[in-house]
């Protein structure tokens, strides 16, 4: 192992002694692997290139093309969602005014029927209170007539038995006399 070992470095050593610097070599094997590598490879890493550069290319143009449609089609949502929501707010705007004028309208009849009934209570407190008096008065009067009719029966009755009294003392009659008296005197009482 250790002749070839030293068959390498007299190599490395042969090379440098020849006055090449050890980067130049490498730079030279370098390029003439890539040589090698062009001859084989080439004509697939150009026709590889240029598939890249083609696809890159349309993938630019899909791309932007692409892009303008999104564009587009948001411009277009953009303006229909616009619309939308000021048709919306317009709607909102009509309905809401509707609202508030029904309500109005609503306000304005019950403030007219609250008004109208208050009316009618007072007519009607007016109406009974006047009719409540009538009834008083008629109760009054009827009182009072009923009263002096009484007086008057009282005193027709006073003096009915006050005559009696006075005939059963001077005549001094019989019972049968005083109950025929007593029958009078219920007739006229019931009647």
């Amino acid at each position: 192992m250790s002749g070839k070992t030293g068959h390498k470095s007299r190599n490395n050593e042969e090379i440098q002694t020849e006055g090449q610097p050890a980067e130049e070599a490498v730079q030279q094997t370098q390029e003439s692997l890539d040589k090698v590598r062009d001859i084989l490879f080439g004509a697939q890493l150009r026709d590889t290139d240029r598939r890249f550069s083609g696809l890159e290319d349309r993938f630019g143009q899909e791309f932007a093309s692409f892009r303008d449609e999104i564009r587009k089609q948001l411009t277009s949502l953009e303006n229909f969602v616009t619309a939308e929501l000021s048709a919306l707010a317009g709607r909102l705007t009509t309905e809401t005014n509707q609202r508030n004028e029904s309500n109005n309208n609503i306000a304005n009849e019950l403030r007219n029927t609250t008004q109208r009934l208050e009316g009618r209570i007072h007519e009607f407190d007016q109406q009974h209170a006047g009719a409540e008096a009538d009834v008083r008065k008629q109760l009054t009067n009827q009182s009072n007539a009923a009263r002096e009719e009484l007086k008057a029966v009282h005193a027709e009755l006073h003096a009915l038995v006050e005559k009696l009294v006075t005939d059963l003392r001077s005549a001094k009659t019989d019972r049968t006399a005083l109950a025929g008296l007593f029958n009078e005197m219920a007739g006229r009482l019931q009647g």
